[in-house]
């Protein structure tokens, strides 16, 4: 009787060290995910994900191979070859402060990185064109992001409780956000959008848990509009200085930034132009242009916006 029972304790023991203990395989074998052709090691709080297909859609957390000891993850390296996170695939890694993801990955499933209290920011290749709903809800410290430029849709719930995320960046590929996508994003302060103002009211926008970001400040930097405006003509006192038209130019560029402006001339036919500033300027930009000749001789002022034309003025 009493060498059954210590059968049966080694037996559980050894179940449970199936289940329960760190794989520590080294990195050229690694432990193979059940399901699927990918590998895996966990060293060090580092886990490492490699192979050439995409992570299986766990429908139970219990599935996951790596789920019992996530408390231990603090780092995810996502190999190139693997082409999708899978569901809940980090889900609950509490400690988790870091994740490289690959280009060449297309997808990120509902949930998988959904209560990753610790991540501060997230790096997304512009190889994704999917990303599911909850992937990143309940990310508290999450600060910024990008989203990439082949994704359409902002969906369920996404960004939900990301209580600490101050910006994002959404492309002009977005047609549309669903409900809560960004509820209890209570620190969203800036949406900076690649479209125009047009485009953007265009975006099907779920009025249903989303109003962190109808308060958000919105920046389309696809907007860009340029114009000069006639101050004064004046004929200096001095006969060194040529008679001169003060204009001022006045720039909006969305949320870019302006790292080249001119102004080109044409008097009489004849072209003329010159750099007024060649700073980094952001956003909007009020400055006053002397012209060397009275405005009444100026047939047209065109400004130079990082070498776009744009006319401000043509004479009559």
């Amino acid at each position: 009787m009493e060498k059954r029972f210590i059968r049966l304790i080694a037996a559980i023991m050894m179940i449970s060290s199936m289940f329960f203990a760190v794989p520590m395989a080294n990195a050229e074998d690694g432990t193979r995910i059940p399901g699927s052709d990918l590998k895996y090691t966990l060293i060090d709080g580092t886990l490492t994900i490699f192979g050439e297909r995409e992570m299986p859609r766990w429908a139970y957390l219990a599935s996951i191979p790596w789920h019992y000891y996530k408390n231990r993850i603090t780092t995810v390296i996502i190999q190139e070859g693997v082409t999708s996170i899978g569901d809940h695939a980090f889900r609950d890694c509490d400690n988790l402060t870091s994740i490289s993801i690959p280009m060449g990955l297309t997808t990120i499933r509902p949930s998988a990185l959904a209560n990753c209290g610790k991540l501060t920011s997230i790096i997304l290749p512009n190889s994704i064109i999917s990303i599911g709903a909850k992937a990143f809800i309940n990310c508290i410290n999450l600060i910024s992001i990008e989203i990439p430029n082949g994704v359409t849709y902002i969906s369920k719930s996404m960004f939900a409780g990301c209580s600490g995320l101050e910006s994002i960046e959404i492309p002009n590929s977005i047609n549309s956000i669903d409900d809560y996508a960004f509820n209890n994003c209570t620190s969203l302060e800036t949406v900076i959008y690649s479209g125009t103002s047009e485009q953007w009211n265009d975006v099907n926008i779920s009025l249903v848990g989303n109003d962190n970001l109808e308060n958000a400040k919105i920046i389309c930097t696809g907007d860009s509009s340029v114009s000069a405006e006639f101050v004064k003509d004046y004929t200096s006192d001095t006969e060194s200085d040529s008679e001169a038209s003060l204009w001022q130019l006045n720039v909006m560029r969305g949320s870019g930034t302006v790292n080249e402006v001119g102004v080109k001339l044409n008097v009489d036919g004849v072209e003329q132009s010159k750099t007024i500033d060649t700073g980094n300027i952001d956003s909007e930009l009020i400055f006053g242009i002397v012209v060397n000749k009275l405005s009444e001789d100026i047939s047209s002022i065109d400004a130079l916006i990082n070498g776009d034309t744009h006319n401000v003025y043509t004479g009559e």
